[in-house]
């Protein structure tokens, strides 16, 4: 359980992307009212920025974003309670909600209900908390209800407002954007001028980015700190990074090689039908002006009804 100071730091987020572009215009819509959120999205996709700029862009900016990492949390309430109060008047962010033991989810259903009630009687505190919650999952909590893992009266509270943040690899507009962005940082850091080479860019733009931002993140930390000279290098990278994207390349020239047999059998394809046309369907005659045999041409002819249909 963590607790952050209001923040001060303007927390941008990177983009260019159309997807991304609609969150942001998600994001401001939440920050303009006081509705709990759920923010969607794999790991390292940026769930956390986003809460963060929804609580800057809020009118809780003053107070505290308090964040709860639901996974390392045990059935301990007094230790729940004690963080509720700590956001009072802030932003309370619920980091993998969906890992919250059931009987926390069944106490912050009923001190929110308690809270939104506040003439019904409070078992475990007399007063009431303020408190706008953002929370985050990598999971879908629906399917995760139906699994009897999930309250669902918790989730239609916490769901008001739902973002889902797309993976680095349906945003692939971003990753130079996003690496460049990233390199100006750790130059800063490191009092360094680096710049990244053309072939860098074509492999951090073929790969998959399991670990999506944070891992873009991570790999161009690691590249400042690893390249010698003036310029970011392929060599530096990590080698899932170098051997998947070859991996990938040599599908990409198998399925060229797949594309030109194509055209070409099309091309022939059409030209021996212009040929027989010309011959009235005359086999014998086509093949003299084909320069094959006509047991080549029936073969060929076979051939094109197998892979095009004709």
């Amino acid at each position: 359980m963590t607790g952050e100071a209001p923040l001060e730091q303007e927390y941008e987020i990177v983009t260019a992307n159309r997807k991304m572009l609609r969150v942001l215009e998600s994001i401001e819509q939440a920050a303009a009212n006081d509705l709990p959120v759920v923010l969607y999205g794999e790991t390292g996709t940026g769930k956390q920025l986003a809460a963060r700029r929804i609580h800057q862009l809020s009118s809780r900016r003053s107070g505290l974003l308090r964040k709860v990492n639901c996974a390392t949390l045990s059935a301990d309430v007094p230790g729940f309670e004690a963080e509720l109060f700590a956001a009072n008047e802030g932003t309370l962010f619920l980091m993998d909600v969906d890992r919250l033991p059931q009987f926390l989810q069944h106490y912050l259903f009923t001190r929110i209900y308690e809270t939104t009630h506040p003439n019904g009687e409070s078992r475990l505190h007399a007063s009431s908390t303020n408190v706008r919650s953002i929370s985050s999952t990598t999971e879908n909590l629906l399917q995760l209800i139906d699994n009897g893992k999930f309250v669902r009266e918790l989730y239609h509270y916490l769901s008001m407002l739902e973002i889902s943040v797309p993976p680095l690899r349906e945003r692939r507009d971003d990753i130079r954007l996003l690496a460049l962005h990233f390199l100006q940082e750790q130059n800063r850091i490191h009092n360094k001028d680096l710049t990244i080479s053309h072939q860098t860019f074509d492999l951090l733009h073929r790969y998959q980015w399991p670990g999506n931002v944070l891992e873009l993140a991570i790999v161009i930390e690691r590249s400042v700190a690893l390249a010698e000279g003036s310029t970011i290098t392929p060599d530096v990278l990590p080698d899932m990074i170098r051997s998947s994207v070859g991996q990938d390349q040599t599908m990409d020239e198998s399925q060229d090689d797949r594309r030109l047999k194509t055209a070409v059998t099309r091309f022939e394809s059409q030209y021996i039908t212009e040929v027989l046309a010309e011959v009235n369907g005359d086999k014998k005659k086509a093949a003299r002006i084909l320069a094959i045999s006509p047991a080549s041409l029936y073969r060929k002819l076979e051939q094109f009804k197998k892979e095009l249909g004709r």
